[in-house]
């Protein structure tokens, strides 16, 4: 602002307007010159230029400005939004890692009460139901299908009177749409121990 005032100069020679056939009053000296006066109107002609250009400078530098300020803010949010989408990701993530934890830690459960009921002497129906569970279990859990297998192998070997060579098949069976695929199979053979 300052700069402008000092490029405009004095009040009186910027506010002289009209016909400048009159007297002019430049700095306390009178003028009757035409030549004056035409002076007197480049200047000022000059100074409203010169305003013109410093105005259209400061409003150019102050676009430039908000721009860069923009550009900035916008690189700023990016990273903001880059952040979140990780810190999103991680969490989804950690999420479905707790929960096939939780899931395995399910799957382990009915395993466990499975094997206990099978293990139950005093009851046909509970075992029965053991032997159930262990199925659900091996379809809803592929990793899990060979030990049940072999867990039910080892109950038949243990609980059917055997001859000498005699062989049981155990077939774990799913189904996959409409048709059922075996899974898993296993023989049970039983042998008894020389005499």
């Amino acid at each position: 602002m300052i700069a402008v005032l000092l490029v405009v100069g004095p009040l009186p020679v910027w506010s002289t307007a009209g016909d400048y056939a009159e007297p002019v009053v430049i700095n306390g000296t009178t003028h009757n010159d035409p030549r004056t006066a035409d002076r007197i109107q480049a200047i000022n002609s000059a100074r409203s230029s010169l305003i013109t250009l410093v105005v259209g400078t400061a409003t150019g530098l102050g676009l430039i400005g908000s721009l860069v300020a923009t550009i900035r803010n916008l690189r700023l949010t990016r990273q903001s939004v880059d952040l979140a989408q990780r810190s999103l990701e991680l969490t989804a993530n950690r999420d479905s890692e707790a929960q096939a934890l939780a899931l395995q830690g399910h799957v382990t459960d009915r395993y466990s009460k499975a094997v206990e009921q099978i293990g139950n002497g005093n009851s046909l129906h509970v075992r029965l139901g053991g032997i159930y569970a262990l199925e659900r279990v091996a379809a809803d859990s592929d990793r899990d299908l060979p030990t049940i297998v072999e867990v039910l192998s080892a109950f038949i070997r243990e609980t059917k009177p055997a001859t000498n060579g005699e062989a049981i098949g155990v077939t774990m069976w799913r189904r996959r749409g409409s048709r059922p695929v075996r899974s898993f199979a296993s023989t049970v053979r039983h042998s008894r121990p020389a005499a």
